[in-house]
């Protein structure tokens, strides 16, 4: 399709991207770059095709470029210079410059069909200057003086049109309507030319002019039902500038042809826009969509509010809905109906193997959502909940336990125990949810018992859930007894979740504080209290204090000096950057939680993959001691408590419809009810306080000169075109997931909703995975060591890529459940969506670290993308 040119002015490079279709949308894929510097003052910020041919960059010329990190005042800022640099191929002479402000109307016209966009489109403007009365009888000469057979007849036929377009013709009714507006280039006619390109261009045209052409016949159907499906996404969007029933029902002709994602979504957006018009026909009977069950899903699912409930119930009822669009119906009926629909969609979940384990899943977080949001009440019949609560579905399991306790299913409290102190076939998330559906019932009976098992449960970990479940009954008495209990506690990081019951509740902290006073803990109880401190990002100095006094710690840094800051610029200079990057990944600094490189690892903080390039050695290091001194636009964190004194912390991602949704710390999104918030304001940054008090001097200083070095063109450290696996899965060597291994095998990590649990973990700049960073566990004790991993490809056009690999030593791979030969080149055909590769190395057979990279295949047509995130 082309190239794009674009700037990286953080990295001091001007980039290239190739672009290639994606079905209804592009891929692009970075090629080598135009122009790329180590000199920290060049900052390409606009490029432009100039009328020569040439290729001008306006260069910013400036070695600092945050405007709220850095102060306005710093000496280092430019304040003169600029410049504008022109690129040209050697020995290719330049093109002759236009010339068009002397040029008459015939030659604007020719004008047209010129090669440079730029000369066609400085022609279009002098056209419309000189005037709809002097260019309309010229251009209709020009078109019809075409030649029909040359190769590019139908973009000159566009340029036209688009001429047209200026002069807002084709608004006006003329006796033969758009025939005769627009001539040979008629609308209608080239919604059959057979470029795909012109076609959609059309198609955008009518809809800006909003031409019905020919509402009921074969126009809009032509164009919904184009071959090409970029054209079917100008249909799609074009009609819902149409205020009528008609127009929605034409839309989802689209559905009887291939969709992706990007149709998927325009048509959910034309249906929802068009509500206002389709709606009151569709109560009425006068809209049927054809009968078509699978268009009326799709219409009434987009929709999702209270006037549907009963449409959406009977088309479930009909038995004529798409296995594929019956769980998106289900799931609709959670988001707007009341008891009743919730029962029936919890009937669905408890329907046996009729419905997959993952549906089942969704279904039952679903409903829980609606009864902590809208607070909907329990339905009739909740037998299905107890049943769901003691199935085999551990998510689903855990959700109908949180339900019991939600609905108040008093009836339902032993199971409830039962389920909380399982000691076999319950993990540790299970009993935890057993807990909390006890402290949601709320009653006395209930703390009672969690009380009971708080002070003498059979295990620690009981004991532990127990106070964390306590905390929401009584906080007083969990402080007291989780204080009592933090003093013979092993430093586990388990102990993390006990110190966050406390700290996301209004009083917790100035409660665990009191109950501190006098007490003792180990250093490293201590420590895990004052990490999960500063990961809350909560300014509690009351419990920062008492766990400092109580672990007999000593007490955090102060913010540097100006000469301080001074000198561990210094010191960075003579760092070690190979070694700060490992201590930039180290778990207990949190880093990768929050901040990704080339996509991989957290979103809550800014990416990282340019930062040495875009900001200065001093910046860095106030941002690691005082990260509150300048916020990132955009970063700056909310503090919200609830009608039950529940706080959470996040970065705003929406709010609308009531709702609040917060991405927290922990890169999760928890959505919250608008009514239901008792406060909420600005906090500091979402970066903790203190996260380097416990590096040594050296090692500060190679952590600083590793993002000194991040980004910067000339290092080992700068952006890299190449499509390695950046974010991988790794299966915790846990005592959990080693009986999973033992009662199943350890290939079924590759099965799809395997029961394993997975934690991320990310790869160096370089793309190396070090092997020595990886967890391994050995099944059974005359067995080798091994390490599960896996990764997920999106694929959005099926065909044939390619996997390079350092080495298949050792390495056992599948593509989904399917075995596949790890050769240092793997060629796989894969199919549209989420694909996963599971990697299972025998440590005792590799010792050598893990690379692997994307390739695309040339005569494939497969748009394939790394998954990265957290």
């Amino acid at each position: 399709q082309g190239d794009v040119i674009t700037n990286d002015f953080r990295g001091h490079r001007v980039c290239r991207f190739k672009l290639s279709d994606d079905g209804s949308t592009f891929a692009s894929r970075e090629m080598t770059e135009v122009i790329k510097s180590n000199h920290p003052a060049f900052r390409p910020i606009d490029v432009k095709m100039g009328p020569d041919g040439a290729l001008y960059i306006a260069d910013w010329y400036n070695p600092i470029i945050q405007h709220g990190e850095v102060d306005f005042r710093d000496p280092r800022r430019d304040h003169t210079h600029g410049r504008i640099w022109r690129v040209t191929a050697k020995n290719r002479p330049l093109v002759e410059k236009p010339k068009l402000v002397a040029a008459t109307i015939p030659e604007l016209l020719e004008q047209l069909k010129a090669p440079e966009q730029w000369t066609r489109q400085q022609a279009k403007r002098v056209l419309k200057e000189r005037g709809e009365k002097a260019v309309a009888p010229e251009l209709a000469k020009w078109v019809k003086a075409l030649d029909h057979k040359h190769k590019n007849v139908e973009l000159h036929l566009l340029e036209a049109i688009w001429v047209f377009e200026t002069f807002e013709i084709g608004e006006r009714k003329t006796q033969d309507g758009l025939t005769a507006t627009f001539g040979a280039a008629s609308l209608f006619n080239e919604l059959a030319a057979e470029s795909p390109k012109v076609r959609a261009a059309v198609v955008r045209v009518i809809a800006r002019m909003l031409q019905p052409v020919d509402v009921f016949g074969t126009g809009w159907k032509l164009a919904v039902m184009d071959e090409h499906p970029r054209v079917r996404l100008e249909a799609i969007r074009g009609l819902a500038g149409f205020k009528d029933a008609w127009a929605a029902e034409a839309a989802l002709n689209a559905i009887d042809q291939p969709m992706d994602r990007v149709l998927d979504y325009a048509l959910w957006l034309t249906v929802r826009e068009l509500e206002p018009y389709w709606m009151p026909e569709f109560r009425a009977g006068k809209l049927t969509f054809g009968g078509d069950a699978k268009k009326l899903a799709f219409a009434l699912n987009a929709v999702g509010n209270r006037d549907t409930v009963k449409p959406v119930t009977a088309l479930i009822d009909s038995g004529k809905v798409p296995k594929e669009n019956l769980h998106g119906l289900y799931l609709l009926l959670t988001q707007i109906g009341g008891p009743e629909e919730l029962g029936k969609v919890l009937a669905r979940a408890n329907s046996g193997p009729i419905v997959p384990d993952d549906e089942k899943a969704a279904i039952l977080s679903a409903v829980e959502e609606a009864v902590r949001t809208r607070k909907v009440g329990r339905p009739k019949q909740v037998g299905a909940v107890l049943n769901l609560a003691a199935g085999p579905v551990r998510p689903a399991a855990r959700s109908a336990a949180r339900l019991i306790g939600l609905w108040k299913l008093d009836g339902y409290r032993g199971n409830l125990e039962a389920f909380a102190l399982a000691d076999k076939d319950r993990t540790p998330l299970d009993r935890a949810a057993a807990f909390e559906g006890l402290a949601l019932l709320g009653d006395d009976r209930a703390k009672s018992f969690i009380i009971q098992q708080a002070v003498a449960g059979a295990t620690v970990e009981v004991r532990r859930l127990a106070l964390i479940a306590l905390t929401g009954i009584d906080l007083p008495a969990a402080a007291t007894k989780a204080a009592e209990f933090l003093v013979d506690a092993k430093p586990e990081p388990e102990l993390l979740d006990l110190y966050t019951a406390f700290i996301s509740r209004k009083a917790g902290p100035a409660a665990l504080a009191k109950a501190l006073a006098g007490k003792k803990l180990s250093p490293e109880v201590a420590k895990l209290g004052l990490q999960a401190v500063r990961a809350s990002t909560q300014n509690v100095p009351e419990l920062t204090s008492a766990l400092t006094t109580a672990g007999d710690l000593a007490a955090s840094r102060k913010p540097p000096t100006a000469d301080e800051v001074k000198a561990m610029v210094s010191d960075a200079s003579q760092g070690d950057p190979a070694k700060g990057e490992l201590i930039f990944r180290r778990q207990e600094l949190q880093c990768m939680a929050c901040h990704a490189y080339g996509g991989a690892g957290g979103q809550v903080g800014p990416d990282m993959t340019s930062i040495g390039a875009s900001a200065q050695p001093d910046y860095l290091v106030e941002s690691l001691l005082i990260p509150n001194k300048a916020v990132k636009e955009g970063y700056n964190a909310i503090r919200v408590i609830t009608v039950d004194d529940k706080v959470f912390l996040g970065v705003k991602i929406r709010e609308s419809n009531g709702l609040l949704v917060l991405r927290t710390p922990e890169d999760k999104e928890v959505t919250i009810p608008v009514k239901d918030i008792a406060e909420r304001g600005n906090t500091k940054s979402i970066m903790p306080e203190g996260l380097t008090d416990t590096l040594t001097k050296q090692e500060f200083a190679d952590l600083t000169a590793f993002l000194s070095q991040l980004g910067k063109v000339g290092t080992p450290y700068a952006p890299n075109k190449a499509r390695v696996i950046r974010r991988w899965q790794v299966i915790e060597p846990t005592g959990e997931n080693g009986n999973l291994f033992r009662r199943t095998r350890v290939s079924a990590a590759a099965e799809a909703d395997n029961p394993f649990a997975w934690s991320p973990a990310y790869s160096l700049v370089s793309g190396e995975l070090p092997l020595n960073s990886l967890p391994k566990f050995t099944v059974w004790n005359d067995t080798a060591a091994q390490t599960v991993l896996r990764f997920n490809l999106d694929v959005t056009t099926a065909g044939r890529v390619k996997l390079k690999l350092n080495s298949g030593a050792g390495l056992a791979l599948y593509l989904g459940n399917t075995p596949i030969d790890p050769k240092s080149e793997i060629m796989l055909d894969l199919k549209t969506g989420l694909q996963t590769v599971t990697l299972i190395i025998d440590r005792s057979k590799r010792t050598e670290d893990l690379r692997m990279e994307l390739v695309d295949v040339t005569d494939s047509p497969a748009r394939v993308a790394v998954v990265g995130g957290k």
